[in-house]
């Protein structure tokens, strides 16, 4: 789950972060196997730092230590958006981004606490915007979902994380044109449901009509 800042925020070191880097908390899960949920922010020249959570506040209030690279320098061009964190069932957590290309790149630790790889390239051709939704079904396999700058919804499943992924294909149908990005919510038969608002203002969803099966036309 992710928690997104509306307003700055004022970090160690007298940093201040404003709502376009995109600051995300991090949970369940943390990079650094601490027991605190990390903040991850996109810096200017569009990488990503981690902000490694400890120990709250008496009122309650989360925590943060300085930051240092989530994943070492280089890889994808700079991010387009904010991160996607999905915790792993190895105990790892995966990053997904949409970079600067319009493609959607991952990132990702083996176990929890552990170093992240490389940037790895999942998308070829670009044409993706905003925030990717990503989780992981009972068998492993990790469902990742963008919407595309013509306001539809593409997808592709990914054995593993860093894994290369199925190919991208359009999910629930072209029935409405998107203006927000997909939420997914992974069901207790494994099954996946998802939701997006539509540019008519509307909640529209679609659901799987099995396991990793096809999609339902998009309803409101």
């Amino acid at each position: 789950m992710l928690f997104r800042s509306g307003s700055p925020l004022t970090l160690p070191a007298g940093a201040t972060l404003a709502a376009a880097q995109d600051p995300v908390i991090v949970s369940p899960g943390d990079l650094h196997a601490t027991g605190n949920p990390d903040l991850v922010v996109g810096t200017g020249n569009g990488q990503l730092l981690d902000y490694p959570g400890t120990a709250p506040t008496g009122a309650g209030l989360a925590t943060f230590a300085n930051p240092v690279p989530v994943v070492s320098p280089g890889g994808p061009p700079p991010h387009a958006g904010p991160a996607t964190a999905v915790a792993l069932s190895g105990g790892g957590v995966a990053l997904y981004q949409i970079a600067s290309d319009g493609n959607i790149w991952d990132a990702s630790q083996a176990t929890a606490g552990g170093p992240f790889s490389s940037w790895t390239q999942l998308s070829t051709g670009g044409g993706f915007t905003g925030s990717p939704a990503a989780v992981q079904g009972a068998n492993g396999q990790i469902g990742i979902y963008a919407r595309t700058t013509s306001g539809q919804v593409e997808g592709a499943t990914q054995p593993s994380a860093d894994a290369p992924v199925s190919g991208f294909t359009v999910v629930g149908g072209s029935n409405v044109d998107l203006a927000g990005d997909p939420q997914v919510v992974l069901l207790a038969n494994g099954e996946l449901v998802m939701y997006a608002i539509g540019t008519d203002g509307n909640i529209w969803g679609t659901v799987q009509t099995s396991q990793y099966g096809p999609w339902t036309n998009w309803l409101r």
